[in-house]
């Protein structure tokens, strides 16, 4: 695969590789596979290279579960950012610039992904037409030197309704803080008013018992 660099540059750098995707004959069927090949290290020296080829079959199976909040789903691009794994069948083993080249303008997403540089944009989605946000996420395969990359596509209808969940959440956190303190100014008032009462009919009492003395010490 790729000009016999699943063994070449394992053989050479003593790290993983994983090649791009790439075509073989296989019971004379094209199979696009990727070749995954780790170097066998005796005494510091690298003595060769083991590796095992993957078909994209396999890893659309393995990233089929993968289905954020239920409608949205994964997909996988090589370092090349060709189309390893896509639940759009009609996608899978192209580069992503021939599938998005407006996106591929604007972001520069192959770069990114052979960079190692997150992205996010909003598309309607390949998978399910859906109006959604786009995050990918290069990451390094154990420590084989080039990134490759996971999307998982997110439907913005998904996202609105978590915001909405969260903003009637705040606003009934808000009427709920609202009547506490409405209530607890309530029993602030009552209690000033009643201890403010109290004060009063105790000036009254004192008043009239005053006047009383005065009155009787006039009878006198």
């Amino acid at each position: 695969g790729e000009s016999g660099q699943y063994y070449n540059v394992p053989l050479k750098t003593a790290k993983e590789y994983v090649t791009n995707p790439v075509v073989y004959k296989i019971n004379n069927q094209d199979v696009m596979v990727v070749s995954l090949s780790v170097p066998v290290i005796v005494d510091s020296s690298v003595k060769g290279v083991v590796g095992v080829d993957m078909s994209m079959e396999s890893l659309q199976r393995m990233l089929a579960d993968i289905k954020p909040y239920e409608t949205g789903y994964s997909f996988l691009m090589s370092n090349n950012a060709t189309m390893a794994a896509h639940p759009a069948k009609d996608v899978v083993g192209k580069k992503f610039a021939e599938v998005r080249a407006e996106i591929e303008k604007k972001f520069g997403i192959s770069r990114n992904v052979r960079e190692g540089k997150s992205s996010t944009y909003e598309v309607s989605a390949l998978g399910t037409g859906l109006s959604s946000v786009v995050v990918i996420e290069p990451s390094r395969v154990g420590d084989s030197p080039d990134p490759w990359a996971l999307g998982l596509t997110i439907p913005l209808d998904r996202i609105y309704a978590e915001i909405r969940g969260m903003v009637i959440f705040a606003i009934l956190l808000a009427c709920a803080a609202v009547l506490i303190l409405s209530g607890a100014i309530y029993l602030l008032a009552r209690n000033v008013n009643a201890a403010i009462s109290g004060i009063i009919d105790k000036t009254r009492m004192l008043t009239e018992a005053a006047a009383g003395e005065r009155f009787d010490q006039r009878a006198d």
